[in-house]
């Protein structure tokens, strides 16, 4: 299959990163080729647009991203979005309210259009999860009411993650929709929650972008690791996983290949893509 008859999306944490969150210059060069033969190419991320900036240093996209696991699509060619979607927060706030009351320590990001909101003071918060979701302000959750949000995400101390996962899967039916993930940094495990406006998935965004000329008669390839991929490489017309996926994600996908740490983007353009 040649380059100019599909567009590549792939994500980003455990994908096109390795585990120092970084792109490999093997990757990078991989997808530069890509689009210079034709190839269309854009991260689908859980990331907002501002934080995913801070990692994405030297990468040249030119099609429109999927963001927020799916609440927006992002065209970082021209700074802004496409489109959006946002949380009622009618059923969001009594949920956010009982979960803080319920479980102590519980690190709360209330994402809006154009920021961050880390709704725990800055030392009590989990130092590579910070780290990983930069820029961001400090807030107590009353200064987010009323703002309009796109997307969650709930963290809490190993011990307690039972906990808050029971009560999330409670609340979601329904109201929400509700993206479990890990990332792995160095060694390090981490798992959280991520919650967004129902029916929002990396998959909606994706059928959204089907109709817009930058995906207009191309064969989708994407590629991601994690439970908040699954509907993403089911939309796909080729989905691929890296090694180091979960089992889930492997298990749908038409080609596992070698894992984040081996550049399996560049595995993926330079044998995969070929071989079709």
């Amino acid at each position: 299959m040649k380059p100019n008859e599909t567009i590549l999306f792939s994500d980003l944490d455990g994908t096109l990163f390795n585990s120092r969150n970084r792109i490999s210059p093997e990757n990078l060069a991989a997808i530069h080729a890509y689009i210079d033969a034709g190839g269309r190419f854009a991260v689908a991320t859980g990331r907002a647009p501002q934080n995913a900036l801070g990692f994405l240093h030297g990468l040249r996209q030119n099609a429109p991203a999927i963001v927020l696991n799916g609440a927006g699509a992002y065209d970082f060619r021209r700074g802004r979005y496409l489109f959006c979607a946002h949380m009622d927060r009618q059923s969001l706030d009594p949920l956010l309210r009982g979960l803080l009351a319920e479980i102590p320590g519980l690190e709360v990001q209330v994402y809006t259009e154009e920021e961050i909101l880390y709704c725990l003071p800055e030392e009590r918060c989990q130092p590579t999860l910070l780290r990983l979701h930069r820029p961001c302000r400090f807030v107590d959750f009353s200064d987010t009411l009323g703002l309009p949000v796109v997307k969650c995400l709930l963290y809490v101390a190993p011990e307690r993650d039972a906990d808050l996962g029971r009560a999330l899967r409670a609340a979601a039916p329904g109201r929400f929709a509700l993206a479990p993930a890990e990332i792995h940094v160095a060694g390090e495990t981490l798992r959280f929650y991520e919650i967004m406006p129902l029916g929002v998935s990396k998959a909606h965004a994706l059928h959204r972008l089907r109709q817009t000329p930058e995906l207009a008669g191309r064969t989708v390839f994407a590629a991601g690791d994690n439970w908040n991929d699954l509907e993403l490489l089911r939309a796909a017309d080729v989905a691929v996983t890296p090694a180091n996926a979960v089992p889930e994600a492997k298990a749908i996908s038409r080609f596992t290949t070698v894992s984040n740490e081996q550049h399996a983007i560049a595995a993926l353009l330079g044998e995969i893509l070929p071989s079709l």
